[in-house]
């Protein structure tokens, strides 16, 4: 009893622990929507300002600047900098035209552009960034850089995301291994065991691209083959249909390919699995942890056919306890063993003697399973499971620690270029008050020439009289 409500907190803290990063990727969603607008509105007020000017300037034909609109626009693009990296370039006529990305336009001259969010190809609520021009609406995602919209990117793509597949990886790991165990025994009624854990829903998620041309269904389930959790790994994998009977598996964290064949089930041959042949990095010899099955019985796939798959993007939110009863704890092990030797005993034909019925006091899978603390199950058999999550959260810490670095070195750049602006436009006291000073007694010296000029006229038209 003990054990399934160890289990089923373990449930509730990996669940826990999954909504809190959902949590977090709507707050980025949000802000990157917010960021956007800002940047949108800025964009059509410089817009504005640009015609201004330019109008001004050319009234004036350049004789004189309107600097309450200069300073204006100076003040909005020191705004919009702080949004997204920007580079400015003046123009003759008093404008200036703003670029952000590979020198995609978001002012030219008096006109702006719009950024707008687009939706991933497989994931709606992964969102990217998108351009709008006459030709339509471009992903600039991997263009954007610096401000504060790059950083809710870059904290989705290189913090956020990583640190959920890897929570999902511990999470689906533990599932996968106990699991195995749990089937490999039996319980106090002497049936073999059940799953330990469960997953709702689809067990491994698998998304069809929308641009594919068959009908062709894919899915996905974690393996329960001893050491399958080994092999699980933490990245999104991307399926695509080569032609034949030959698949591509690639493994979207470093585009790493993986080639598989597809072998009709001899009990439904319109369900094809989907075999490991060979990958481009020789220390990958298996499936990572998940296998996949085609039905084709719609009309099958097309050449180019895409399908994204997440097998542990979503596993801690998605595990949860399979058992109810204790009795269903597969404890015991039916292979009868010697006293002595502790191996196990074979009858006159050679094969192991197996015990029928319950198998009270056997805790000999019981024990395998509690060995599973220490067992180096995880990252290629490196890491148990709390290596995993240690390495989890020092992955998080560090990351954290390098972006707290890096603010305050860009903030002491920032501070650097301020008072270089500062030398060059803003106001020294002590200057100001020096020529104070001249002006005050330039005044004072030009009222005496005054005085003194009254005082020889009142006297020319008093001799006069």
């Amino acid at each position: 009893q003990v054990m399934l409500s160890e289990a089923d907190l373990l449930r509730q803290r990996f669940n826990t622990m999954s909504a809190r990063f959902e949590e977090l990727g709507s707050q980025v969603n949000t802000d990157i929507k917010v960021h956007l607008n800002e940047i949108n509105a800025l964009g059509t007020a410089l817009a504005d300002l640009n015609n201004r000017i330019a109008a001004d300037v050319g009234r004036a034909s350049g004789k004189q600047l309107p600097n309450d609109l200069l300073d204006e626009r100076e003040r909005l693009l020191t705004k919009l900098a702080e949004l997204v990296s920007v580079a400015v370039v003046p123009q003759e006529n008093g404008m200036t035209s703003i670029f952000i990305g590979k020198g995609m336009p978001l002012v030219l001259d008096g006109v702006s552009s719009k950024l707008t969010t687009i939706n991933d190809e497989y994931d709606p609520t992964f969102l990217r960034i998108g351009y709008e021009s006459a030709s339509g609406t471009s992903d600039i995602s991997n263009q954007i850089s610096g401000g504060k919209l790059a950083g809710s990117l870059r904290f989705r793509d290189e913090i956020l995301d990583p640190a959920q597949q890897k929570l999902g990886q511990i999470a689906a790991g533990l599932a996968m291994e106990m699991n195995a165990l749990q089937k490999s025994g039996f319980d106090l009624d002497g049936r073999q065991g059940e799953a330990l854990f469960s997953f709702k829903g689809d067990e491994v998620p698998v998304t069809a691209n929308l641009a594919n041309a068959g009908n062709a269904v894919v899915t996905a389930r974690f393996q329960d083959t001893p050491d399958a959790a080994q092999h699980l790994d933490f990245s999104d994998f991307r399926l695509e249909f080569v032609g034949g009977s030959d698949y591509t598996l690639t493994r979207l964290r470093d585009n790493q390919v993986i080639s598989l064949t597809a072998v009709a089930f001899s009990t439904d041959p319109n369900v094809l699995n989907l075999n490991f042949i060979s990958a481009t990095d020789p220390k990958i010899t298996a499936l990572p942890g998940f296998e996949i099955s085609i039905d084709i019985s719609g009309g099958g796939a097309v050449a180019g056919d895409r399908f994204l798959t997440r097998p542990t993007y979503q596993a801690a939110k998605k595990i949860g306890v399979n058992l109810g009863d204790p009795r269903q704890i597969a404890a015991a092990t039916n292979v009868e063993v010697d006293p002595v030797t502790g191996k196990p005993v074979f009858d006159s034909s050679g094969y192991a003697i197996i015990i029928k019925g319950p198998m009270p006091g056997d805790n000999r899978n019981a024990l395998l399973m509690a060995q599973l603390e220490s067992k180096m199950g995880l990252l290629g058999g490196k890491a148990s499971f709390h290596n995993a999550y240690s390495q989890l959260v020092a992955g998080v810490g560090s990351l954290t620690r390098s972006g707290e670095l890096s603010a305050t070195a860009q903030k002491t750049l920032l501070t650097r270029a301020q008072e270089a602006k500062q030398n060059l436009t803003g106001v020294n006291l002590d200057e100001e008050a020096a020529n104070l000073v001249i002006f005050q007694q330039s005044y004072q010296a030009a009222a005496q020439v005054v005085s003194t000029a009254n005082s020889m006229f009142d006297t020319l038209i008093g001799a006069l009289r």
